[in-house]
């Protein structure tokens, strides 16, 4: 394979990724993408520039009061393209600007630092080194499609269903880990209500594991959750990781 070819072969394979992370997603950030990608600024540029120009991505501007951050986020035509690489995917709506909303920007960003985290085997920082390999993960939409492809019905279009669902090795078996970025605290009746969610789906196998990712500063939602886990008989599968 000539250096030509290679460099077509990795355009392709970095257009593909960012595709497949904006499919599940909708919008990024550019140093969030740096990262999955594992490329240079100047390196996400050109991949950047060319996917605007064939209309696959876009990007604007969200000022958050302190500094101007650029949102990418995927087209129709870049769903499309992803899916028709991949049938398997599930039908979902483009990135959309008017649609952006700033109260939900900073729990996005969060679960796809998550994953970046992950890819790059920063295992020990969410209680996970004793794993062997992130084979994937879904997002709550996914997590949701999933089960309305098993079973097509209002309380399986209600349930609580986590922010990232992992798919692990361990052992040589694999395992489902939830993964939940909690921010801000909830109502006590809120946190009664997700803790049977979580019961029911650990009780069924959906999943093994809870994995809570909680700012340092708010102790009381390990503190809310612990107290029905314990009631539920669940407080051994939840674990609670702490973030600046």
């Amino acid at each position: 394979m000539n250096l030509k070819t290679k460099l077509i072969s990795l355009g392709k394979k970095n257009k593909i990724s960012v595709l497949m992370f904006l499919y599940k997603f909708k919008y990024s950030t550019i140093p969030v993408l740096q990262e999955y990608l594992n490329v240079t600024r100047e390196g996400l540029f050109l991949i950047r520039k060319k996917m605007e120009k064939e209309g696959l991505i876009l990007s604007f501007s969200y000022n958050n009061g302190f500094a101007k951050i650029k949102i990418i986020g995927i087209t129709e035509k870049g769903l499309s393209l992803i899916t028709s690489y991949k049938p398997h995917l599930y039908q979902t709506r483009a990135f959309y600007p008017s649609k952006f909303k700033e109260t939900q920007f900073k729990h996005h960003i969060g679960i796809q630092q998550i994953i970046n985290d992950l890819k790059y085997n920063k295992l020990e920082k969410y209680k996970l080194n004793n794993i062997e390999q992130l084979k994937g993960f879904d997002t709550t939409f996914e997590i949701r499609k999933k089960r309305l492809n098993e079973i097509d019905n209002m309380y399986i279009r209600t349930q609580k269903y986590p922010d990232l669902l992992l798919y692990v090795t361990y052992k040589k078996m694999m395992k489902k880990i939830a993964i939940e970025l909690e921010l801000t605290p909830k109502s006590i009746k809120r946190y009664k209500d997700i803790v049977a969610h979580h019961f029911n789906f650990i009780r069924h196998g959906f999943y093994s594991k809870v994995i809570y990712v909680i700012p340092n500063k708010i102790k009381s939602i390990e503190k809310n959750i612990s107290n029905f886990a314990n009631q539920k008989n669940i407080g051994n599968y939840i674990d609670y990781v702490y973030i600046c």
